[in-house]
């Protein structure tokens, strides 16, 4: 495996983008809201210049069980091998995640050349976060059929 390189000299950031496990698989996002505020510099990527680079993008390592951290910690890898200087802890992660700040610390611990940032864009005009927190757990959490359902059916 090769060593993490050192990090430029020049202004030129390289970033990633962590998004959440549970957005992105059960709502399908692709992270079209955070990519349109990377280009436009918005939100919490108004601290870059026209100079940086988005060199990739993960999701988070789930709702951690035994085996979280050290999943994260191999996801977060890869984007260290990439040498990113700065970790952009997706705007959905924020408003969703009650492990951010375990994550944040595990991060900052294991890689602490690396910055963690705390969002990415911000919320749409007239929408609050009250109000998207809410349209997005009403949108996991609607009823499903399921396999009980079918075999109520022929019951």
């Amino acid at each position: 495996m090769g060593k993490i390189k050192p990090k430029r000299e020049n202004s030129h950031k390289r970033i990633g983008i962590m998004t959440c496990s549970n957005i992105t698989q059960d709502l399908g996002c692709a992270a079209p809201i955070c990519l349109k505020g990377l280009r436009a510099r918005g939100g919490k990527f108004a601290r870059y210049d026209d100079d940086v680079e988005l060199v990739g993008i993960i999701n988070c390592a789930g709702c951690p069980g035994i085996f979280g951290a050290d999943k994260l910690v191999r996801r977060i890898r890869t984007l260290a091998e990439l040498n990113v200087d700065a970790i952009h802890f997706s705007s959905c992660l924020i408003d969703f995640c009650p492990f951010r700040e375990k994550y944040r610390k595990m991060i900052n611990e294991k890689y602490p050349d690396i910055d963690v940032v705390l969002g990415t864009h911000d919320p749409p005009e007239g929408i609050t976060p009250e109000m998207f927190i809410q349209a997005v757990k009403d949108m996991v959490c609607q009823p499903k059929p399921d396999l009980v359902d079918l075999i109520k059916a022929f019951v």
